[in-house]
């Protein structure tokens, strides 16, 4: 069966595991099943992730979230 590729548009809470933050089961189980879509995310999504970075950061989370800024 060939499967259908969908363009999806992930909000912030997508992006939080790759930044180094906890974020919901449903959503960590749902990311492997993201890959053969073609994944969208929008300005406001960088933008909440950035308000939250900017609110817990910590020096020893950086390199983390560097490397994410860096996937995304």
């Amino acid at each position: 069966m060939n499967k259908k590729n969908y363009q999806l548009l992930l909000d912030t809470s997508f992006l939080q595991p790759f930044l180094g933050f906890k974020t919901d089961d449903i959503i960590i189980n749902t990311l492997p099943k993201l890959r053969r879509h073609y994944l969208y995310y929008s300005d406001s999504s960088l933008l909440g992730a950035l308000w939250k970075i900017s609110k817990i950061i910590k020096k020893e989370n950086l390199e983390i979230i560097i490397e994410g800024i860096k996937l995304i």
